[in-house]
């Protein structure tokens, strides 16, 4: 199993975020982007990432797998939407740091945060980009689920978030 230290995790999580700024600035000069397709609701697929599944839209698929273990999905004509799962060994004082370091994003505004006992959701803007994540504590893994979008899109992204968060495991 990997443990991943805190400062390697929240680099790795800024890099991720200044990255989709660019995506996100790209696709908001795009006149021609397609909107999220939050209809199609019965459309939906179960991902696994080692012990962690998700159900995601059926448009996305596998993406990059890291060297350090985080799979990320993909959807060809959604690019500035990141999602990504990471499955590391942790406790529940693991589980605690990783809730107090989501929040510490730098030039990020947490908008909303909860921590029970076995799990917690933050979530934050940064720079016009939402970010959204849930740690959850199973067996003696931690599962972290990481999903970015532009801010332009949280209206679409909103009608979809909630099923994809109920769902990870």
């Amino acid at each position: 199993m990997l443990k991943m230290d805190t400062f390697f995790r929240f680099s790795l999580i800024v890099f991720f975020l200044l990255c989709n700024i660019g995506n996100a600035q790209k696709k908001a000069s795009d006149t021609n982007a397609s909107p999220l397709k939050t209809n199609d609701y019965k459309n939906w697929k179960t991902y696994k990432h080692q012990d962690a599944s998700v159900q995601l839209p059926n448009y996305f698929e596998y993406g990059l797998l890291t060297n350090s273990g985080i799979q990320y999905y993909t959807a060809e004509e959604f690019d500035d939407v990141t999602i990504a799962i990471e499955v590391y060994e942790g406790n529940k004082k693991d589980l605690t740091e990783g809730f107090k370091a989501s929040q510490k994003y730098p030039g990020a505004t947490v908008s909303y945060k909860l921590l029970k006992p076995n799990w917690y959701v933050v979530s934050s803007n940064q720079s016009g980009t939402i970010h959204y994540e849930k740690g959850i504590i199973k067996g003696k893994n931690i599962h972290h689920l990481m999903i970015d979008y532009p801010e332009n899109k949280k209206e679409e992204m909103d009608q979809i978030l909630a099923k994809i968060a109920r769902s990870f495991q």
